[in-house]
C-alpha cells in the first residue's frame, strides 16, 4: 500500500490546529494557523520573517507554515523563521495548498467562513 504524499496529524496534544505531514523523507511537518483578519495574519508573517516562506490559503486568512521535521518539530508548534526554510521545503508549498485546499476548504466553507477574506 501506498501512502499518500501528505497526511494530517491528529491527537489531543494537536487540539485545535492541523499538523500536516510530508509521507516521503525528509518528513516535513507545517502547521496550519487561522486568523480572523488580513492585519493578524500579516503582524504574524512579519513577526516569523515568512513572507516568501511560507503558505497562504487564497480568499482565506489562513496561512501554513513549516514547523520542523519529524525528528524535531518546536515544542510549541511554532514556524521557522522564514530564512530557515530550506528551498526544497519550498518546492512543496503548492502541493501543500493544494491537499489543504481539497482536504479542508472544499466543502467546508461554511464552517470556515470567520477566516474568509471580505
Amino acid at each position: 500500500m501506498k501512502l499518500p504524499e501528505f497526511i494530517f496529524l491528529s491527537s489531543k496534544e494537536f487540539k485545535g490546529f492541523d499538523l500536516i505531514l510530508k509521507t516521503r523523507e525528509p518528513y516535513e511537518v507545517f502547521r496550519a494557523f487561522k486568523f480572523e483578519n488580513g492585519t493578524d495574519l500579516e503582524n504574524f508573517v512579519k513577526k516569523y520573517n515568512l513572507l516568501n516562506d511560507c503558505i497562504i490559503m487564497d480568499d482565506y486568512y489562513i496561512l501554513i507554515a513549516y514547523i520542523g521535521d519529524i525528528a524535531g518539530v518546536n515544542s510549541n508548534y511554532l514556524p521557522l523563521l522564514g530564512h530557515n526554510v530550506a528551498l526544497s521545503t519550498k518546492h512543496t508549498f503548492a502541493e501543500i495548498k493544494q491537499f489543504y485546499n481539497e482536504e479542508r476548504i472544499k466543502g467546508n466553507e461554511t464552517r470556515l467562513k470567520k477566516y474568509r477574506a471580505r
